[in-house]
């Protein structure tokens, strides 16, 4: 008999910390770029996140 775990994966959060730092840096000296443009700066940093997430935190930061 296996264990019910083996059936039911369970996905851990990720932390959005990094991303709200780098993304608040990017704001601070590119003040005029929306979200749009720091949502590309980000992508060419390696940040793969999808555009949903990164919209949340550009949203909270306010």
């Amino acid at each position: 008999m296996l264990h019910k775990s083996v059936f039911y994966y369970r996905a851990k959060g990720r932390s959005d910390e990094l991303l709200r730092m780098r993304m608040n840096e990017i704001a601070a000296v590119r003040v005029r770029y929306g979200f749009w443009r720091i949502h590309i700066l980000l992508r060419r940093e390696g940040f793969m996140d999808n555009h949903k997430r990164m919209y949340r935190v550009y949203c909270e930061k306010g």
